[in-house]
């Protein structure tokens, strides 16, 4: 998991992506992990990938990017929901998210798909559960 989410964090998309930049960034990787068998395979990958429970793994992220906000001073905390265009090939599945920003940051503190555009302020008191904004503006 170390590998994959470094190469997501650092902008790659799919398993081929992923298997590149195991490769190219090995001797780094090897600082938190043995890879005593190398970088796996971009199939081996897609395999670790179709066990995780995405929810989970989600949540842990965005736990960690909270816990690594500066507590000093007071950050500003925008909350935004945005539609997905061409996320889907039909006009009425776009994807619709709700966001929590750290402006001074420049994080995402937590992100959570929607129904539709007009469920927007349930999912907002929902993230408000999981970011801390203490201190917050």
């Amino acid at each position: 998991m170390d590998l994959i989410i470094s190469a997501v964090l650092s902008g790659c998309e799919g398993w081929k992506d992923i298997e590149v930049f195991g490769h190219s960034k090995l001797p780094w990787l090897r600082q938190f992990r043995a890879f005593k068998h190398g970088i796996p395979t971009r199939h081996s990958i897609a395999r670790i990938l179709k066990t995780v429970e995405t929810d989970s793994l989600v949540l842990a992220l965005f736990s960690w990017v909270n816990e690594q906000r500066s507590q000093s001073g007071r950050p500003i905390i925008a909350f935004d929901g945005k539609t997905l265009r061409g996320a889907s090939k039909k006009r009425e599945d776009n994807l619709h998210l709700v966001s929590a920003f750290d402006c001074e940051s420049g994080l995402t503190l937590y992100q959570r798909t929607v129904e539709n555009k007009s469920n927007e302020i349930p999912a907002v008191r929902a993230v408000l559960d999981v970011v801390d904004i203490s201190y917050s503006m």
